[in-house]
């Protein structure tokens, strides 16, 4: 017999696994999980709380958590992410399936302190989800400090200086109505951001 589950978790708590005894049931493209019944079936659903990053750091060294936040850097060592109320956690980890600068990533490890530092480690990912918001120059002004590294979509831009290549990286300033907007390239981001485009980029360009 073939059952069919579907799992609603309350707010403040996710869904980490779905398990026949220790062996992960992988979630359907609906978001249901299927598991042939047999005497010995044993199902189980893995539900976390999220906590926020100030609560994670407040665990005991060794205890697993589980957080929300915003991607903000990644560099050859680590990640690193921000909630909602501004606090940072450093992730000791890179490379993580899917997780990249401005995604919302829901993470789970364990806390542990390096040097002074609070930080994850042994982290998995649980959910990742795109954050990218469509903003006009009001839009753009409300951004605040709390605002690091979302990712947002702002048409309009009209081109008036800067340069940037993928060896050395650069900045671009654009006019969003009134406002000056300062892009910063990166070394070898160009390409990323069309550098064919940036090449040839003339003042007045939209």
């Amino acid at each position: 017999t073939e059952l069919v589950i579907t799992v609603s978790v309350e707010n403040g708590y996710v869904l980490s696994a779905v398990k026949n005894g220790d062996a992960t049931i992988t979630a359907e493209t609906d978001g249901t999980y299927k598991v042939i019944l047999t005497d010995d079936a044993n199902i189980t659903a893995v539900v976390n709380k999220i906590l926020t990053i100030a609560e994670f750091k407040a665990l005991a060294d060794g205890t697993n958590g589980t957080v929300v936040g915003i991607v903000t850097n990644i560099d050859s060592k680590a990640t690193w992410i921000q909630d909602a109320e501004g606090n940072a956690l450093y992730v000791y980890v890179t490379k993580l399936a899917g997780v990249e600068v401005g995604k919302q990533v829901t993470l789970a490890g364990s806390k542990d302190e390096y040097n002074g530092l609070m930080q994850m480690k042994n982290a998995v990912v649980v959910e990742v989800k795109d954050t990218e918001t469509v903003i006009d120059e009001a839009g753009y002004k409300a951004l605040v400090a709390n605002d690091a590294a979302k990712l947002v979509s702002v048409s309009g831009l009209v081109y008036v200086s800067g340069t940037a290549n993928n060896s050395k990286g650069g900045s671009l300033t654009f006019k969003l109505g009134d406002t000056n907007v300062t892009v910063r390239v990166e070394k070898g981001d160009a390409d990323a951001l069309n550098a064919a485009v940036l090449s040839n980029l003339q003042a007045g360009n939209v």
